[in-house]
């Protein structure tokens, strides 16, 4: 199997990989654990404007049943409640099942949202991976590489040395998929900067197996996101709140300079379950059955450089950005739908760092969000979205290229997206007026409790957007002076 491309790591980044090039008819190396993924909540369940819709072409006909409909996103800060409607909750199967034909053929992009997704990341990576394994294409060898032999004058991985004395030569190409270990990196020398303080995050799974299809909760419908406050709820972090079906996922994230954050698991998820509460979502008495708890202590980061004479950091080998930007599968996409080009151009490698180093201006939204003072205007959460819409367009630019495989400079529609990214992003009051006044329904709630309560008209998304554009400029008003956070009322430390 020498001088054949390998594929490092066989978690969803590598198993994403292994797929693509089999799929492009691509005979290739997959080395990993002979394991299929285990039945534990993971990370990456919501996925975005670019993953989703190139989740669900490609699998989508295949692995239906680990697809569930996300139709906005909310936020909720401080007493400020944000919910932008996305896509339509009543949306039907043959609406959606026409951007996922048997055959993974292109097409149009879903501009409304009708394949925008969660992803059932239990169900969804152990069908990819035995998937995978089951290409004629796919040599799988269960190995861990102990040694790479690296030649820094041609910038290239000459030889891999892997456990048991066994050692592949030659190797065409490297796809690094080992996230922050990566040896690659190391026999480089490629550095990695942080992009943020160190997180402790923690999260689990909730159960309830007798849902009626068609929620009454509205927060049942889509990526729900939360930042705590210390004089409200004791504690500094971010959290989520993601519906699959009979499954709820809710975690949070924690620095780890926090004096909370050595709490145990037990008591970090009871606070944020009481936290949710307090705000009128009662999530456990909807999903009482509870899972396993996770936990991770991590560093975003980026590295300096994501690509060589022979080898490609895979997404979150690269770089790794705050969590409710829902990128990370969009880095892995967007490496697989290149990965049998770079094999043949590796200066391609240029066009994939430069694309997920932008992700590094959602980054610093998001981690001024985190980090930053809790919401006191409206201004402040028009600001929020109407910066955050603008960077999507360069997002979708890019996976237009990735998609029809076009990396020429002649790309009309790339120009008119990364324009209209960088005007929204300079001056995000333009993206406002874009879009982002009809998408986004603002509730100054004083009192914390009631920001549980339902959107009126969230199942009608015509007339919903339309009753935005209407209401968005006396909620703005109304809330744009800045408001008195509620005193804490905190019967705990």
């Amino acid at each position: 199997m020498e001088g054949l491309p390998v594929v490092l790591g066989s978690s969803a980044t590598g198993i994403l990989v292994s797929l693509a090039l089999s799929r492009a008819g691509v005979e290739h190396i997959l080395i990993g654990t002979d394991d299929p993924p285990a039945p534990v909540p993971r990370l990456g369940e919501s996925i975005i404007d670019t993953s989703s819709p190139e989740l669900w072409r490609l699998y989508g006909h295949e692995f239906a049943d680990g697809f569930h409909y996300k139709n906005h996103i909310a936020y909720l800060n401080g007493n400020f409640s944000a919910l932008c409607h996305l896509a339509s909750p009543l949306r039907t199967q043959k609406r959606i099942s026409k951007f996922a034909h048997p055959d993974g053929r292109k097409t149009r992009y879903p501009w409304f949202g009708e394949a925008l997704f969660h992803l059932d990341r239990i169900k969804f990576d152990r069908a990819a991976y035995l998937k995978a394994r089951a290409q004629k294409e796919c040599h799988f060898v269960v190995a861990r590489v102990t040694r790479v032999e690296f030649d820094a004058a041609t910038d290239r991985v000459t030889r891999l040395e892997l456990d048991k004395g066994a050692a592949i030569e030659r190797p065409r190409y490297v796809f690094d998929s080992t996230g922050f270990a990566s040896p690659i990196s190391k026999a480089a020398n490629v550095k990695m900067s942080p992009l943020s303080v160190p997180q402790r995050v923690v999260w689990t799974h909730y159960r309830r197996d007798d849902l009626e299809a068609n929620p009454p909760e509205w927060w049942r419908g889509g990526t729900n996101l939360m930042r705590l406050d210390r004089e409200f709820d004791g504690i500094d972090a971010m959290s989520w709140l993601i519906p699959l079906g009979a499954t709820l996922s809710v975690g949070l994230s924690v620095d780890q300079s926090s004096e909370r954050s050595n709490d145990s698991d037990e008591d970090l998820m009871e606070r944020l379950a009481s936290a949710w509460r307090r705000r009128g979502v009662d999530y456990v008495s909807v999903f009482p059955q509870q899972q396993p708890i996770q936990q991770l202590r991590h560093s975003y980061f980026v590295r300096d450089r994501a690509y060589g004479g022979n080898w490609l950091l895979v997404g979150p080998t690269f770089i790794t950005i705050w969590f409710p930007g829902s990128t990370g599968l969009w880095t892995v996409c967007a490496a697989a739908g290149m990965a049998h080009r770079l094999i043949e151009n590796p200066e391609l490698g240029k066009f994939y760092e430069k694309s997920m180093r932008q992700l590094t201006h959602f980054h610093r939204l998001l981690d001024h969000v985190a980090h930053g003072p809790i919401w006191k205007s409206s201004w402040q959460v028009y600001h929020f979205f109407g910066k955050g819409g603008s960077l999507i367009w360069s997002r979708i630019a890019d996976y237009f290229r990735i998609r029809d495989d076009d990396y020429g400079w002649f790309r009309p529609s790339s120009w008119l997206l990364n324009s209209l990214e960088l005007v929204g992003r300079k001056f995000p009051p333009f993206m406002v007026m874009f879009f982002v006044f009809a998408l986004v329904r603002n509730r100054l709630d004083v009192h914390r409790e009631r920001q549980g309560l339902p959107f009126p008209l969230y199942n009608r998304s015509i007339p919903f957007r339309l009753w935005n554009a209407i209401r968005w400029l006396p909620d703005f008003l109304w809330g744009l002076l800045p408001r008195r956070r509620r005193a804490a009322t905190l019967t705990s430390g």
